[in-house]
């Protein structure tokens, strides 16, 4: 880092984003940082932000149990709702596998069970949950398969349910271009099943921008391995009404210019004094919303169940005949 004569902090990254990304995702992040001003999301799983994700994940274990006891409690009903025969289980965006495990179980106790196939852009996350499934049912290991890549590239895999739970769908920026994409790609009658933390009260949980006490170790990520010092920016967190979203980002209290070395060359991103870099996202959507961005993908409702904390639900659609 070195400081011009107004003050910029010229960055390089940290030697850990070079050992993280490849130069072509350093491309990404630099489209997404000069575009959008946001760290991309999705990257954050690599590398050490596998582990960074599984901890978070176990801090905010209630609602996370209630959502995956969701799946284990009504693991025979989806069973019924899927086409006869083996019943295969495609799951985007497995995180630990936490999720997939109480499924499984139900789907081996109704001997519907066929096989698991886990996509994920992160090779780091899908260990974690490899370990986690293969240590819960080592007599099918051979039935589980792990698979680096992005989910619309998952391409026609003849599941019988697709598995999209906890936070995955909602932490994309357009989760209906990922359903209309899955209503286009499934075979008839194929079950699409979303669990989510849903909008129970209809206020918003943070008002439009407020300082935040402290980022999170797995929002923060992104800025400590492009380098950027904590002093130089602020954290804030909100919620967008336009949107329904949850955000959670940093306020930049001065100027950085960012070297990143693409798959074509050096990129320079500048950043402004007062800049917001968004670091995470996810839609808080109520009931009513869920249901209309599922069904105007092209996919139809089929069931819906509220969790036992009754701040989760899972919604059940299949695409139409």
């Amino acid at each position: 880092m070195r400081v011009t004569g107004i003050d910029v902090r010229v960055v390089t990254p940290h030697q850990r984003f070079l050992w993280t990304y490849t130069r072509a995702q350093a491309d990404v992040v630099a489209d997404s940082l000069a575009l959008r001003r946001e760290f991309p999301q999705e990257l954050t799983y690599l590398g050490s932000g596998a582990e960074l994700w599984r901890a978070a994940t176990a801090v905010q274990s209630a609602l996370l149990r209630a959502s995956d006891l969701l799946l284990s409690d009504h693991a025979a009903e989806l069973a019924d709702l899927a086409r006869p025969g083996p019943v295969d289980v495609l799951d985007l965006g497995p995180g630990t596998g936490s999720a997939a495990e109480g499924l499984l179980a139900g789907l081996i106790a109704a001997g519907r069970f066929g096989g698991y196939r886990a996509v994920d852009i992160s090779p780091e996350m899908l260990t974690l949950a490899g370990a986690r499934l293969t240590a819960a049912f080592p007599a099918r290991a051979a039935r589980l398969a792990f698979t680096v890549g992005d989910f619309r590239d998952a391409g026609p895999h003849a599941a019988r349910i697709v598995l999209l739970a906890g936070g995955t769908l909602f932490n994309l920026a357009d989760p209906g271009a990922l359903l209309r994409d899955l209503a286009a790609t499934r075979n008839p009658g194929d079950l699409v099943v979303i669990t989510t933390r849903l909008d129970t009260t209809g206020r918003a949980p943070f008002p439009p921008s407020q300082p935040a006490p402290a980022l999170p170790p797995i929002h923060r990520l992104g800025l400590d391995l492009l380098n950027l010092d904590p002093g130089w920016y602020e954290p804030e967190r909100g919620f967008d009404p336009a949107r329904r979203e949850v955000w959670s980002g940093a306020r930049l209290n001065r100027p950085i210019t960012l070297h990143l070395d693409g798959a074509h060359g050096r990129r320079v991103v500048a950043l402004h004094t007062g800049d917001l870099l968004l670091l995470y996202r996810q839609l808080f959507l109520d009931r009513a919303a869920v249901t209309a961005l599922i069904e105007g993908s092209g996919l139809r409702l089929r069931t819906f169940h509220t969790g036992r904390s009754g701040e989760v639900a899972m919604f059940v659609a299949d695409t139409r005949d």
